[in-house]
């Protein structure tokens, strides 16, 4: 068993995590350390989200705080870790839940080494939307989320969504908070700890995924993840297959013919992939020939 306590810290934009924090509350009572629930809204647009999250000041060992100012998805982690008084942070996102909060929590303490990623999985009966985007593409990944799938390349396939870490690293290697917009900065991450001389380890401790945005909105994060990978491409280089993909290409001398591609197919392409019947081989094309545009409009 882990010593020094444990902090649960909860990101939050626009998504009620109430329930979820009111689980991890509850679960913690009973466990034999010291422990804490700290939830930081990272300035949400949605007035409703924030009053509804207000009740988790009432519940035990809870702390909400309410940020003024949108910092992005690595200041927020940031921020959080030092709000934090206990040895290890266990980061889990406000939009995932937990299917059994105790055994998720001891599952983690229990766990070895420094840094250790959980994973996520598709909630149990979720696959009754098939229209649904962002649901056909994470049940098309399912095979590669294991733990020991994800062991091969282990730090670069990692994710800021359910996590632990000891304190005294993320506040000496913190997240790298020019990422601002959606997308890479756990990628980032992951990088800049390996090269510090950490090795993340994978356990099957996963979230679960419950919420699935529309297809125009996943559509539309993925625009803006791949406008991040484009802006930070001298960092990122190595870590993203797209990147790679399109380097090959560009060797090639074959860039031209994917550009002529989105020029002429792009816009249609894009109502295919947000109306009622989305194709993923589509969406695959879709992205390479977005991101080799990006790469020749700026």
């Amino acid at each position: 068993m882990r010593q020094g306590g444990l902090s649960i810290l909860l990101p939050t934009y626009n998504d009620v995590c109430v329930s979820t924090v009111r689980k991890l509350s509850t679960a913690m009572e009973s466990l034999p350390f010291d422990h804490e629930v700290i939830v930081a809204d990272d300035a949400s647009s949605d007035l409703r989200v924030k009053e509804a999250n207000r009740s988790i000041t009432h519940l035990p060992a809870c702390t909400y705080i309410e940020r003024k100012e949108n910092t992005g998805r690595a200041a927020i982690r940031n921020f959080l870790a030092r709000q934090a008084h206990y040895a290890w942070l266990l980061f889990i996102d406000a939009d995932m839940e937990i299917a059994d909060t105790s055994n998720f929590i001891l599952s983690y303490m229990e766990s070895k080494g420094d840094i250790v990623y959980g994973g996520y999985h598709i909630a149990p009966g979720k696959d009754v939307l098939p229209g649904n985007l962002r649901l056909r593409y994470e049940l098309s990944r399912e095979g590669t989320h294991s733990a020991a799938m994800r062991r091969r390349y282990p730090n670069a396939d990692f994710h800021t969504s359910n996590f632990l870490i000891r304190r005294d690293i993320m506040l000496s290697h913190p997240l790298d908070e020019r990422f601002r917009q959606y997308g890479f900065e756990d990628v980032a991450y992951g990088k800049s700890l390996l090269l510090a001389g950490y090795t993340i380890n994978h356990e099957d401790i996963p979230t679960e995924f419950t919420r699935f945005e529309s297809n125009r909105e996943f559509v539309e994060k993925t625009e803006t993840s791949l406008q991040t990978l484009h802006a930070f491409k001298d960092d990122l280089k190595g870590v993203s297959r797209l990147y790679a993909t399109a380097e090959r290409i560009s060797r090639l001398h074959a860039d031209f013919l994917f550009r002529s591609l989105y020029n002429l197919l792009g816009r249609s392409w894009r109502r295919r992939l947000i109306a009622d019947h989305p194709s993923l081989r589509l969406f695959s094309l879709y992205k390479l020939c977005y991101f080799i545009h990006l790469r020749r409009a700026h």
